[in-house]
């Protein structure tokens, strides 16, 4: 038999209505582009649109079969060079000038005036971040995930001691101030290291927003909101951001501008009412209630025997008890549970993110690509959402990893078996389903966190999962392909992940239709395969 919580009685009581709807646009859409800006940020810092010598070639020393001797006097010669200015239009129009493959490193560093192209100005191209130099980018972004996995442990024990709303609101401002002084970044150590810095509170947001909306959903639409493309969208919203601006500075000016809108909701989001009532702040709770009942026109249920009883069930949480909490992670109710999810969650994130960030070695268009990955994304995982609630949490999980995995090893053998167009297409389009495939599987993974973990470790318990899916973006930048011929070994790798993922999840709990537990205390059956 299953026992609802004191909350999830109230919740349902209160229903899903404008309430919900307000809130889910404030916090998902609004608030959440500081994330997904701030974070996606790399899938354009880090592309190369190519670049022309405009060296007059009238000297054998600027010609194409550069000798050992020459090329060391030219090398030196490109060190005093700034590259990536702006050079005059009568240099800039020289009908001599050549222009070179992407990786043709050799007639790089021969030329004295490289001139990259106006179609995208980037971190590549303001410090000439190619050859010799082109591990930096991918550098800096292992720095940022870096930042990210020190977020994501630091987030779940400050907001299960100290309440969701006020971290979250207060690392929308630390990512608003930190955007604004990477514009200002006048060499790439600079830059990196405000990567680094801005991935801490840019992760605390995306660990606890999941959190934050889904302790005010019903049971029956949890896994609805909790799967609405909220990152795709503010992702296409990127896209056509970078494909207007064009330049990395004003791309991070319109992050900050999108920060400070984040934060205007802060002043009408409440707290997270399972957060309350799990630490007795009784008039905060009774208010909260009143207001949810008054936008989803509901009657104020009656609150004063449910915090009666919350006094003499729940214990005051502090920060000793909350990080005494952590070590139920790992006792034997939740330990098998929380090795298991601890494997997917790993692997999903080193996918994403490099399917991702290796959006440049596709072929066509940047921006195009860009734009396209997410506005489909967009569209399908629309309608994939309902999945979970249709087929179940588990079976939606193998579904969507495997699908995904098939996808990646189909598009390794195209790499190797077809040829220009049919090739560029297919693979294109492969790594596309397969990574939109793996996102629905995020979702999924949002999803069980959720509904696996009571309310008194649930952020901390979503702060170990985020930070291990940190790690496996850490290691992403390995499997980012640098360029088509790098593509075959780097999806076959991801494709076995994404299957051995889907293995893992057979052995997880079904949740679904399931209350959400509030306290160790709360008797709620899970079927091990329900």
């Amino acid at each position: 038999m299953e026992i609802k919580g004191k909350s999830e009685r109230i919740i349902e009581q209160l229903g899903c209505g404008p309430f919900q709807v307000i809130f889910y646009v404030n916090v998902a859409i609004v608030s959440y582009g500081a994330y997904s800006f701030t974070s996606h940020f790399m899938t354009f810092g880090n592309y190369n649109p190519g670049w022309k010598c405009l060296d007059i070639y009238n000297d054998t020393i600027h010609g194409d079969n550069v000798t050992s001797n020459n090329h060391l006097h030219v090398s030196k010669q490109l060190v005093d060079y700034e590259i990536g200015s702006r050079e005059n239009e009568t240099t800039r129009n020289n009908t001599n000038s050549r222009k070179y493959k992407l990786d043709d490193c050799p007639a790089f560093e021969a030329c004295r005036h490289v001139d990259f192209n106006q179609e995208a100005v980037t971190i590549v191209t303001e410090w000439g971040l190619v050859c010799e130099r082109a591990w930096i980018p991918s550098f800096i972004i292992s720095l940022q995930m870096i930042g990210l996995a020190i977020g994501a442990s630091l987030s779940g024990v400050a907001s299960d001691a100290i309440g969701r709303k006020y971290v979250i609101y207060l690392s929308v401002l630390l990512t608003l101030i930190l955007n604004v002084i990477l514009v200002f970044s006048s060499s790439w150590q600079m830059f990196a290291a405000l990567r680094f810095l801005v991935g801490i509170p840019i992760s605390i947001q995306s660990t606890l927003y999941i959190v934050y909306y889904s302790e005010f959903t019903p049971t029956n639409w949890r896994a609805i909101l909790l799967g609405l493309p909220c990152y795709p969208i503010n992702i296409v919203f990127f896209g056509l951001i970078c494909f207007i601006l064009k330049d990395w500075r004003d791309i991070h000016i319109a992050t900050c501008v999108i920060c400070a809108v984040g934060l205007i909701p802060v002043v009408w989001l409440p707290e997270s009412l399972r957060w309350l009532e799990v630490n007795k702040k009784t008039k905060e709770f009774n208010r909260t209630a009143q207001k949810i009942a008054k936008y989803n026109r509901r009657a104020v249920p009656v609150l004063e025997n449910l915090n009666t009883k919350l006094r003499s069930e729940i214990k005051k949480d502090n920060v000793i008890n909350v990080i005494r909490n952590t070590l139920h992670l790992f006792k034997r109710d939740y330990r098998k549970n929380t090795l298991l999810i601890s494997v997917p969650w790993l692997s999903v994130s080193l996918i994403y993110f490099a399917i991702a960030f290796g959006v440049k070695a596709l072929s066509g268009n940047f921006y195009f690509n860009l734009i396209m990955f997410y506005g489909i994304e967009v569209v399908i995982d629309s309608c994939l959402m309902f999945a979970p609630n249709i087929f179940g949490r588990r079976k939606a999980g193998i579904a969507f990893s495997g699908f995904s995995g098939l996808c990646l090893l189909v598009a390794a053998c195209f790499q190797v078996t077809l040829s220009g167009d049919a090739k560029a297409y297919g693979v294109a389009t492969l790594a596309m389903v397969g990574r939109i495939s793996i996102s629905a599987f995020w979702g999924v993974l949002l999803i069980f966190n959720v509904e696996i973990y009571p309310t008194v470790i649930r952020g901390t318990a979503n702060s170990w999962t985020l930070f291990l899916s940190r790690v496996g973006g850490i290691i992403a930048p390995i499997l980012i392909p640098v360029n088509e011929s790098s593509i075959f070994i780097n999806y076959i790798v991801m494709g076995v992940l994404a299957i051995f993922s889907a293995i893992v999840i057979i052995f997880l709990p079904e949740t679904k239709g399931k209350p959400l537990q509030d306290t160790f205390t709360d008797k709620v059956t899970i079927e091990l395969n329900g």
